[in-house]
């Protein structure tokens, strides 16, 4: 999924971007790879991604289910269609919402 979301939302190649390649260094710990399915910090990245790349505004809720996460259009681009991701976390709820709206882009 981290990879897709790196082609498809980020705007990389084939895990050839520096975004889906990168370390990030949570909990002080260069080795862990970047993944936005399960790291919050990763994932607001996407959200930049998508509001930057796709021009879609982000929301988020939660409910006794897990989290929800909204991307709907913008004024940047109102074509866009509504997307939502449900998931026992942020992050992943975060990807699969950014999934379905790239592929309708």
């Amino acid at each position: 999924m981290d990879q897709l979301v790196a082609e498809k939302v980020m705007g990389g190649s084939n895990g050839t971007d520096n975004h889906s390649n990168r370390l990030l260094k949570e909990s002080g710990d260069p080795s862990i790879p970047w993944s936005p399915s399960r790291q919050d910090r990763a994932a607001y990245e996407v959200i930049a991604a998508a509001w930057s790349r796709l021009g879609l505004n982000f929301a988020h809720e939660q409910d006794a289910g897990g989290h929800i996460a909204f991307f709907a259009p913008s004024d940047q681009n109102p074509m866009a269609v509504r997307a939502i991701g449900r998931a026992e976390t942020f992050a992943l709820a975060v990807c699969r919402a950014a999934l379905k709206a790239a592929q309708f882009r």
